[in-house]
């Protein structure tokens, strides 16, 4: 009977002996982990050196690391390079060590921002430049308001910067636009400066379209909307922009009524379209006014809101029909020349104006 041999399967450690057989002993792999550096040293005596880039002989192994507490800070915080920082020339790598602290400090003097008040005074700049109807409302604002911080200036506005009844009893009209720019609040005045400026950039080109400036605009709105709350609170007073906030948003509603429009009721982020925000500013102002008459006033000059936003969209009517083209062409009919043929026409030879006989 034939003895029958068994064949199996060679086993990893017998493949890695037969491995280790047929290589040659002059082949070695060393590795330097100290200095990380890999030399491979091939059959023929032939070595070949590769270099870790990021590693060098008397270079700080921890520099790619973040900063702890206590390491060094300011222009020695070793920091991450992005690709738009660098200097792309081919000596850069070769001095980029010795220059490491250099580059550190002048890169942290790029990323510093621009002064508080070299902001402030660039905003008001531009702002004075593309609408100085904005820049004189905003900084009159401002200024009003902190003379209200002032107790010895209390007196003086409360009879030069209010509007009521009794500064109208007194003969003091001029509260009807004076009391537009003051404010007693910091909320009241950030809440109305900051509609003011972004409806008054919007509307302000259309204006301007239509043969009417922001200022103007702006001034009819306000004296609209406190003689309408004088008229329906002969015992209250207003104050605030809140009314020329409103007309300048009722205006820009109707002209784009898909706009949308960002709301924050009770630190609530809401954004609707212009038509749905207007409807319900409406809403809550003819309800405020129902509830001020019935005793329970809220603070909020409800009547002052109404009639702003009842003279934005008068003025949006009166565009759209072309009755306030109509007003504007018959107006210049009216006005007086100054200077050509008409002017000498209007004028005797003595320079005394012709009179008319009946």
């Amino acid at each position: 009977m034939m003895n029958q041999r068994r064949f199996c399967s060679p086993t990893v450690p017998s493949i890695l002996c037969l491995l280790l057989l047929i290589a040659s002993p002059s082949t070695a792999i060393k590795i330097r982990a100290s200095e990380a550096t890999i030399i491979l040293k091939c059959r023929g005596g032939v070595s070949y050196l590769q270099q870790n880039p990021n590693y060098s002989d008397d270079s700080d192994h921890n520099r790619f690391l973040p900063p702890m507490l206590g390491d060094p800070e300011n222009n020695q915080i070793r920091r991450s390079h992005s690709s738009h920082d660098l200097n792309h020339n081919t000596d850069y790598n070769n001095n980029y060590n010795n220059n490491n602290d250099q580059y550190s400090a002048r890169t942290h003097q790029q990323r510093q921002p621009k002064p508080i008040v070299q902001v402030v005074q660039e905003f008001f700049q531009q702002l004075h430049a593309s609408s100085p109807a904005l820049f004189y409302g905003s900084t009159s604002s401002i200024l009003v308001f902190i003379l209200w911080q002032i107790p010895q200036f209390a007196s003086i506005l409360r009879n030069n910067f209010v509007c009521s009844q009794y500064n109208l009893s007194k003969w003091r009209y001029h509260t009807m636009l004076t009391s537009i720019v003051s404010h007693t609040t910091l909320s009241h005045i950030l809440m109305n400066l900051y509609g003011f400026l972004i409806f008054g950039k919007s509307i302000e080109p259309i204006l301007k379209m239509n043969d009417m400036t922001l200022a103007a605009y702006c001034v009819f709105a306000g004296v609209f909307a406190n003689a309408f709350f004088v008229k329906m609170h002969s015992d209250g007073s207003c104050i605030g922009l809140s009314g020329v906030t409103l007309s300048l948003l009722a205006l820009d509603a109707k002209l784009h009524p898909s706009k949308e429009i960002g709301f924050l009721i009770r630190f609530i982020p809401i954004r609707l379209p212009a038509q749905y925000a207007l409807t319900g500013l409406l809403i809550w102002s003819i309800l405020g006014m129902m509830a001020t008459m019935n005793g329970r006033s809220d603070g909020v000059a409800h009547a002052t809101h109404f009639g702003g936003l009842i003279f934005g969209i008068g003025v949006y009517e009166l565009m759209n029909r072309g009755i306030w083209r109509r007003w504007r062409r018959s107006w210049k009919q009216f006005r007086i020349p100054v200077s050509g043929r008409k002017v000498r026409a209007l004028m005797g030879r003595d320079g005394k104006r012709l009179h008319s006989r009946n």
